[in-house]
């Protein structure tokens, strides 16, 4: 008996398998649909973000995202707004062996401004007592347009092997102007000589090493409107943050 596979007979062995093969390839088909028209749909209601990426938080006005490099994570924001990208340091990768390690602070954001601290240091593996050589800067970004607003040193204080900074806080204003509490060390050798404690800002007005010394809290810093206030010892010291 020879079967038209184009006709086959009604409610034969091969007629249901034939209809089975065809609900499987039209569910498969409908899944693809489905995926595809999901990532057309992401890629159309965030268009600045790049593949790979992760969204680590969203705003009225921004989105922000990690991305993984080779051997770095990378973080930018993009605003939604304008759609521009705009880049906050990166954070290398623990088990990596670059020649540059990287590190940041979490990123601030006020209004159409996005501020942190970034930190690059060239790898110990280069220097004979084994110590990194860093750079650390805070800086703010006007998200509309993906440039620096303000930039400065994390410390009034070059940094060197001999002089490390570590930026503890950074508050933003919605202008744009932002202020930071650095913790500096002093080392000779592997032995640290002296600590200190600063809090800066940077305004329209310039840079200002606002506080230094003993007693300051760098975990205290805090914005509010445009009181900017630490502690000294126990006691709120204040200024303004315009």
């Amino acid at each position: 008996m020879t079967i038209d596979l184009r006709n086959p007979v009604r409610g034969s062995r091969l007629t249901k398998t034939l209809k089975g093969t065809v609900l499987v390839a039209a569910v498969v088909a409908a899944g693809g649909a489905l995926v595809s028209t999901a990532d057309a749909a992401k890629a159309r209601s965030q268009p600045c973000r790049q593949p790979g990426s992760t969204l680590v938080r969203s705003t009225k006005l921004v989105r922000l995202y990690d991305r993984p490099s080779e051997d770095a994570i990378v973080h930018y924001a993009c605003s939604r707004t304008s759609n521009r990208r705009s880049e906050f340091g990166q954070t290398t990768i623990s088990g990596t062996d670059p020649d540059h390690v990287y590190s940041a602070t979490p990123v601030r954001f006020a209004g159409h401004y996005g501020a942190n601290s970034s930190t690059d240091c060239i790898s110990p593996k280069f220097f004979s007592d084994r110590r990194p050589s860093c750079e650390t800067f805070v800086y703010s970004i006007d998200l509309r347009t993906g440039k620096t607003k303000y930039s400065a040193r994390g410390s009034a204080v070059a940094t060197s092997q001999e002089f490390q900074t570590f930026v503890n806080r950074v508050v933003l204003q919605t202008s744009g102007s932002v202020a930071w509490s650095a913790d500096t060390a002093t080392t000779h050798g592997s032995e640290v000589v002296q600590r200190n404690t600063e809090i800066s800002r940077i305004t329209a007005t310039g840079l200002r090493l606002l506080a230094s010394g003993d007693g300051l809290d760098s975990g205290s810093l805090a914005l509010v409107g445009r009181a900017l206030s630490w502690s000294r010892a126990g006691v709120r010291e204040t200024t303004t943050l315009r």
